[in-house]
């Protein structure tokens, strides 16, 4: 399974928090949910530990996102032998998840 970039990592941060944030919940009780402890949590946060495949699936769960690595290597790998529909793919992957853009 293919490794998360920085900039993927970063976003599945920045989305475990603002979803914690608006459901009033605290860091200790967001941390519970996902199994690990608040001072743990807090350095995923701070950037202090790395954020591991398992806790960012869920994480991903926690608040109900869809794993696309997951969903887009399952595709791909059918689409392999295929280049113009492996790009079809991709295009609407891209799409889905993040919105239409022209």
């Amino acid at each position: 399974m293919p490794e998360q970039s920085a900039a993927q990592v970063g976003s599945a941060i920045e989305a475990l928090e603002a979803a914690r944030r608006q459901s009033g919940a605290s860091q200790t009780e967001w941390a519970r949910q996902l199994g690990i402890s608040q001072g743990h949590y807090s350095k995923v946060l701070r950037g202090k530990t790395r954020l591991s495949r398992s806790l960012s699936l869920r994480a991903r769960a926690l608040i109900n996102e869809p794993d696309r690595s997951a969903f887009e290597s399952e595709l791909l790998r059918a689409a392999r032998s295929a280049p113009q529909f492996r790009q079809l793919l991709q295009l609407l992957l891209d799409m889905h998840f993040y919105g239409f853009r022209p």
